[in-house]
């Protein structure tokens, strides 16, 4: 049985994501792209749909929390023998070319990570990969098993370090753990360069330097920083690095009613939702991410001679054409499940309205409107006067 939406912690790279539930499963991944198709997405369809699963016998208290300041997930189990805890992160940092303050351009891997630590005793741990392939398939993937690694023909790898073996829905690797041992587990889709187990600690400083670097520039000082701190990295988490976009969510097809027909695929970028996004997080000074979206409006979305659309692809495409997933069982028995998404071709003239309001703030703030900008802003202007009275 599927955990509640709510059980669920986000992690990601502003490239892609996962979520993690409290039992320290992964039921959904995305690597490199919200809008690829999932390596794990037992979230829609239970057992069948693939999972990355953390077991240990005789457990007895979970707890878990994100490192503060980060968006790194550590989970802390605590059994008869011994306390583990797992923490799960998608590298990320700044490029090489990245100025003092910029926090957009950004180098990610594509890597999920996952670094197996013993607390205190000594703890037997096993892990249970399911992956899935292309199209949302529910067929077992195929696994090669190699020392310290199982490939599948499609490219993806699991480097782990510990002792693997082939099972008919995938593979099971375990580990045991002494106080202040610690094991490490990498999924990757391209091929890296060198093991990426070796590096998974130098990883973990950076991503955490990051996003500990990245909060810092908070401006807020109100009475609920806790509140705020986690709201913005969420936020910041829903950013697509290489254009500038903004996904409304990283998922697709989570209903808005259990058992209802309203599951839309949401790995896309609302003009609406990221006006209000980058409203909140223009407010608080991350003006950055402002900076980023204006980028990808003007230079990927706005066409010669068209009218802005209520939503677009990562890469700035505003057709996404919606088809059914039959095949999938949904989110609690919650069908259809969809890819795409046809309220793509709907007009709703309130979005010029959410725009213009978040161009106006950015200059409230002491930003400024490039030529392209105002340009954008000037047809949204003049194609509303020309159909606001239109049915």
């Amino acid at each position: 049985m599927q955990p509640p939406i709510s059980d669920y912690a986000l992690i990601g790279d502003c490239h892609g994501s996962a979520l993690v539930s409290s039992k320290g499963s992964v039921d959904w991944c995305c690597l490199r792209r919200f809008d690829s198709d999932p390596v794990f997405f037992q979230i829609l369809h239970d057992r069948a749909g693939g999972f990355w699963e953390v077991d240990l016998a005789g457990v007895q208290e979970v707890s878990r929390a994100y490192v503060p300041g980060t968006n790194v997930l550590k989970t802390t189990f605590r059994t008869a023998s011994g306390t583990a805890s797992v923490t799960d992160f998608m590298p990320v940092g700044r490029s090489r070319s990245a100025s003092v303050h910029d926090y957009v351009s950004l180098n990610a891997p594509g890597w999920l990570v996952r670094r197996f630590e013993g607390v205190e005793g000594r703890v037997a741990l096993t892990t249970h990969f399911r992956p899935r392939g292309a199209s949302f398939a529910l067929e077992p993937l195929r696994l090669n098993l190699q020392p310290g690694r199982l490939v599948c023909p499609s490219g993806l790898s699991l480097w782990h370090q510990g002792e693997a073996d082939l099972d008919p829905e995938g593979a099971t690797i375990r580990f045991e753990l002494a106080a202040g041992e610690t094991r490490a587990a990498v999924l990757t889709q391209v091929e890296p360069l060198l093991n990426p187990c070796e590096q998974s600690d130098r990883m973990l400083e950076a991503t955490l330097a990051f996003w500990r670097e990245w909060i810092e520039y908070s401006r807020y000082r109100g009475r609920y920083p806790a509140a705020v701190m986690r709201s913005a990295l969420a936020l910041k988490l829903l950013t697509y690095a290489p254009t500038g976009a903004m996904v409304a969510a990283p998922t697709t097809s989570l209903p808005e009613e259990i058992g209802g027909e309203r599951n839309w695929d949401y790995r896309f970028s609302w003009l609406r939702d990221a006006s209000f996004a980058l409203y909140s997080l223009s407010v608080l000074g991350y003006s950055g991410e402002a900076n980023r979206f204006a980028d990808f409006l003007t230079r990927r979305c706005f066409r010669e001679g068209s009218a802005l659309h209520i939503m677009y692809s990562l890469d700035g495409e505003s057709f996404l054409p919606e088809r059914l997933l039959d095949h999938l069982g949904g989110y609690a028995d919650s069908r259809p499940v969809r890819v795409g998404n046809g309220a793509a071709a709907q007009k709703q003239l309130d979005i010029f309205g959410e725009v213009l309001d978040w161009a106006h703030l950015r200059v409230s703030l002491g930003g400024r409107l490039g030529p392209d900008e105002m340009s954008l802003l000037r047809t949204a202007a003049d194609h509303v006067c020309r159909v606001w009275q239109n049915p």
